[in-house]
């Protein structure tokens, strides 16, 4: 059982029929909010979650000011 992440509501499995591509893929099974129509599947869920973490930032040091005493 999954909660849906944008309503909290039960999300329910469900088939999807996708436009055929390069892959010959053209059913995916993922899950649906009744209430919101919010759809996830694996990859939507592994995006998502690899957004969440704050991105690395490499921090750069700063030479102090300049004195022209």
């Amino acid at each position: 059982m999954m909660n849906c992440l944008r309503c909290k509501g039960l999300m329910v499995n469900d088939i999807f029929e996708d436009v055929y591509d390069d892959t010959g893929v053209i059913y995916f099974r993922g899950w649906r909010c009744p209430s919101c129509g919010e759809i996830m599947d694996p990859i939507i869920l592994r995006h998502r979650l690899s957004r969440a973490l704050p991105p690395i930032r490499k921090t750069r040091t700063r030479p102090g000011p300049i004195s022209l005493e």
